[in-house]
Order: structure tokens, then sequence, then C-alpha cells
């Protein structure tokens, strides 16, 4: 595809994934030299770690009325791989948002050095993922939750993000009155360049 449209590999672009989790030790999503491609993630039903305390607050970790969660940097996911930092690894026990994320931004696992064969859209794009729940299924308020936090962390980075959202269900409206779609619509628009939504269909 980016052969025959001669568009980019995504670099410069934040791909974020609201889903099930990411495979954080995963050769997709790690650069020739091990280090992670993921730059910030949120990973809901786990207390949270207190490493980024403001941000935590920001998106409802530490609300009693909401999913708990953590808020893990770039920094915090190399050494937590390491063994430097005593903290659970981040994952994805369903394994769909590691197959998502695979496809959108997949690089093959260069660092393994060898030639990459399956290889996602945007292999170079920095990743932002967002697993609101530890739930197969999410509320619509997890699913904002995660979009504004990439949206957030993409501002934070100064880069323009395409958030993903492979999920969803048959309820609601659909004419764009719901909460979720209200919520989602503040994000993205004529008047917000550098920002799109990819919802499956």
């Amino acid at each position: 595809f980016r052969k025959s449209t001669g568009l980019g590999t995504g670099k410069g672009v934040v791909v974020g994934v609201v889903d099930t989790g990411i495979d954080v030790t995963h050769p997709d999503f790690r650069n020739i030299e091990g280090r992670s491609r993921i730059a910030w993630l949120i990973e809901g039903g786990r207390q949270p770690a207190g490493l980024h305390p403001e941000l935590e607050k920001q998106f409802g970790c530490t609300d009693p009325k909401q999913v708990s969660c953590a808020v893990f940097s770039n920094d915090d996911i190399d050494a937590m791989i390491a063994g430097q930092l005593a903290l659970d690894l981040p994952g994805d026990s369903l394994g769909h948002g590691t197959h998502v994320t695979s496809i959108a931004a997949g690089n093959g696992g260069i660092m393994s050095g060898q030639t990459p064969v399956y290889v996602g859209l945007a292999p170079e794009a920095t990743l932002v993922i967002a697993s609101p729940s530890s739930e197969a299924g999410f509320q619509d308020s997890d699913v904002l939750i995660g979009a504004q936090f990439i949206d957030d962390r993409a501002k934070a980075l100064g880069m323009p993000a395409v958030i993903n959202l492979s999920l969803g269900g048959d309820f609601g409206p659909h004419d764009g009155s719901s909460d979720l779609e209200r919520g989602l619509n503040e994000i993205i628009g004529d008047n917000k360049p550098g920002r799109a939504i990819v919802a499956a269909a």
C-alpha cells in the first residue's frame, strides 16, 4: 500500500488505539535498539502507579466513581521491560488490542535485525495506547476517556493523531446525539486540524 500510494510511514504522527491493551514486549512495537515505541499508555483495571499523578487524576484513575487506572510513559515502559521498575507490565490478555495495533502500526519486529515480513500501515508512528477497562467490553465513558487521553498526549507531544476505535456496539441513536458521539466530536472537526478518528464498521 505504501509503495503504490507513495504515502509515508507514519513518522511524526501518533497512532492512538483504544482497545483491550497491548503486549508491550512485542517486537512490532519496539524500535531497532529495542526501545518501546509507545510514548504513553493508560491501563484500566489496575491501581494507579503514582508515576504521573497529575495525569492519573486528570483521567479519573484515582476517582472512586470511575475505573481505577495507571498511566505510564515511554521511559516507564522501557524500565519495566528491563526489570528496573518493579511493576507488572501492562498487557493484553485478550490479544485484540495487540492485533489491531500491529495492523495499524507494527514495524515487523525490526529489533531482530532481520528483514521485516509483516509490517503495519504506519511502522514509524509513535504509539499512544488506551486500555480503559480490564473487562472484555467497555462503557461509553471508558472509550471517551481513552480517546481524550490519546488526544491530550498527542497535544503534549505536538503531533497530529489518528485515534483507532475497533470496538463499539449497536446501541444508541446513531445520529450524533449520544454522549459518546458528542464527546468524540469535541476531539475532531474542521477547527481541529491534525486529528482523525477511525471506527470499525
